[in-house]
């Protein structure tokens, strides 16, 4: 399962801890990227696998209620090909920082000097980029345009694209995941198509909350949309996972907070997936303000084996070190 709370919230997270007490380190965006499970570290022996990263597909519509559509494409995208074993995928957080170094946002407008530049501080051979567009009919259409870019030179390697039904995004995800496997020419077996064709969510409604949520400014917001998520769909790991950090942020920043929610959230997200080193942290956290220390010091020490270059790993050591004494 991928992680996929935002580089934001975590800053969000990180600066409520601060202004509790804890002083987060300073944020170095020339950090190798920490893959989730199925992608190769840095380093490690995939690292000679060719590599791709996924930016943010342009909303082509321009309607601002679509915007969630191109954050949504990317992230599920990196997600379906990290389950490839001939490829190694950066991660999304590790973009994001990227594209802020170099001021440039994470849509399709990237042009051959860009796509050079941003190559070689992702450590990735190829940039996805494109749109993604909802085409309002009697029956709503989705179509995607995007382009596989060689990093080397720039060039366009393959055009990609794919359209259909709204309603059927998932499968449309699916076909434009192996479409750029086969642009790639890499091997997938079976197997690994079946894999791809896992969903994080089955709930479309679901899975369109979460999106928004993820592009939602303001907290009140994303809570608001993450418990739709949760609402359509109770056992939706990414959208447990996101509430409990925004219930953790909201409450950290109470005169008198209260992180039941939040840990009871971050629980059930951990009890179906054990691999979201940001709920280990949650987790971690409120253990250590209800005073049960070894508890904390548990889920302190799984967020680092899990996310062991994680940016806030000076804080998290910090809590740690109190913890132990």
């Amino acid at each position: 399962m991928m992680r996929t709370i935002s580089i934001l919230l975590l800053l969000a997270i990180a600066a409520a801890l601060a202004a509790a007490g804890s002083k987060p380190p300073a944020t170095d965006t020339a950090a190798p990227p920490v893959p989730p499970p199925g992608q190769a570290a840095p380093g490690a022996a995939g690292a000679k696998l060719p590599a791709i990263a996924v930016m943010t597909l342009e909303h082509a519509s321009g309607k601002p209620d679509d915007e969630w559509m191109g954050i949504g494409f990317a992230e599920t995208i990196t997600g379906k090909l990290a389950r490839l074993r001939n490829i190694r995928v950066v991660e999304r957080r590790q973009i994001e920082r990227v594209m802020r170094e170099i001021a440039l946002s994470q849509t399709g407008a990237v042009d051959a000097a860009v796509a050079v530049r941003a190559g070689k501080l992702l450590a990735a051979n190829y940039l996805l980029v494109g749109s993604v567009q909802k085409l309002e009919a009697r029956r709503p259409m989705l179509k995607v345009n995007a382009r596989v870019i060689k990093t080397e030179s720039g060039e366009v390697l393959e055009t990609v694209g794919d359209q259909g039904p709204y309603d059927d995004i998932f499968e449309l995800q699916d076909r434009l995941a192996i479409k750029v496997a086969e642009a790639l020419s890499l091997p997938v077996s079976l197997a690994e198509k079946q894999d791809i064709r896992r969903s994080e969510t089955s709930s479309r409604g679901a899975y369109e909350f979460f999106y928004m949520a993820k592009a939602a400014p303001g907290m009140d917001h994303k809570e608001e949309l993450y418990r739709k998520a949760v609402g359509l769909d109770p056992n939706y790991v990414n959208a447990l996972a996101n509430l409990a950090s925004v219930l953790m942020v909201k409450n950290l920043s109470c005169p008198e907070p209260d992180f039941s929610e939040a840990k009871q959230l971050a629980l059930k997200a951990l009890a179906l997936d054990s691999l979201i080193a940001e709920s280990h942290w949650i987790l971690g956290s409120i253990y250590r303000r209800e005073g049960r220390k070894q508890d904390a010091i548990r889920e302190l020490e799984k967020h680092l084996k899990l996310d062991p270059e994680t940016q806030y790993k000076g804080l998290i050591e910090s809590q740690l070190e109190k913890l132990r004494k």
